[in-house]
């Protein structure tokens, strides 16, 4: 006999006595009143049930009545394998979801959604610009006009050298820092954000909407030690927007191992990940 290892999708298939704790979890959801920005975190080893328990979870919370359901939006990193990607894709599910699903409710939001991310994209764009072989012509170019006026032949020739396609780098990276301040100079990210937090909590307040936004986001264990620390980064810093739950999954110490990696305490990741995942 053969039983696969997917995920159950009822709590009527569950055989593990865990539906009980996937439906409290869920009404502890739809029962926050907080406007601040919450993160929940579903520990458990690969293979343990975590995608069962979000799957009952998801399932009770589509069986409550229309004005205590949540609206949820799943997204999953681990098909996204690098970081500008990551921060990119996770806009673009996010504000595809309430297009499609809420258009007229969600519009204004959606459409704030995208400005920010577009906002974030030509950030890092232009930071991109600035790695070493651009700041080496840089330097190059320096050393070659000094050569020049200081009639000095192997700084001319290393200044030439090193300069060599350092110009089009250059005038490259001017002409999209200008751009990006053109497009965002008079709505920078922080007002971007701030008018993001405002419509949301319009949202809140309005009559017609008491559904909670929860986006929950599985597999993180599956992302290297970057990814992860790149994920936390957009959950905790970039899109900490307020009247949002996360549900992250994940193994627990596969996390702290990522943010272990680099820090000088052993006990870094586990206080990170106990900071700010909350449950």
């Amino acid at each position: 006999m053969f039983d696969s290892d997917a995920p159950i999708k009822s709590k009527n298939d569950d055989l593990l006595g865990r539906s009980n704790f996937a439906i409290d979890v869920a009404n502890a959801i739809v029962q926050w009143e907080l406007q601040d920005n919450l993160i929940i975190g579903l520990y458990g080893a690969w293979g343990s049930g975590k995608s069962s328990i979000i799957n009952m979870m998801k399932e009770h919370l589509e069986s409550l009545p229309v004005n205590e359901k949540a609206k949820v939006i799943e997204f999953n990193p681990w098909i996204f394998s690098e970081q500008e990607k990551l921060f990119d894709n996770f806009f673009k599910q996010l504000t595809l979801e309430l297009k499609i699903n809420d258009g007229s409710q969600y519009k204004k939001l959606a459409e704030k959604l995208e400005q920010y991310a577009s906002a974030i994209t030509m950030v890092q764009e232009v930071n991109k610009q600035i790695n070493w072989s651009y700041i080496i012509q840089t330097i190059g170019l320096g050393v070659f006009v000094t050569g020049i006026v200081n009639k000095t032949y192997y700084m001319w020739l290393f200044g030439i050298i090193a300069a060599i396609g350092g110009v089009p780098t250059i005038l490259s990276a001017i002409i999209n820092f200008l751009n990006v301040n053109a497009k965002i100079s008079k709505t920078t990210l922080n007002s971007l954000k701030t008018s993001i937090e405002e419509e949301l909590k319009k949202l809140k307040e309005s009559k017609k909407n008491h559904n909670k936004l929860l986006i929950i986001i599985d597999d993180i264990d599956r992302l290297n030690s970057t990814e992860i620390k790149q994920l936390f980064k957009l959950v905790r810093a970039t899109a900490n927007f307020p009247n949002i739950i996360y549900l992250l999954a994940f193994d627990k110490q596969i996390v702290e191992n990522a943010f272990n990696h680099d820090a000088s305490n052993e006990y870094y990741g586990y206080n990170y990940v106990n900071c700010y995942a909350r449950w």
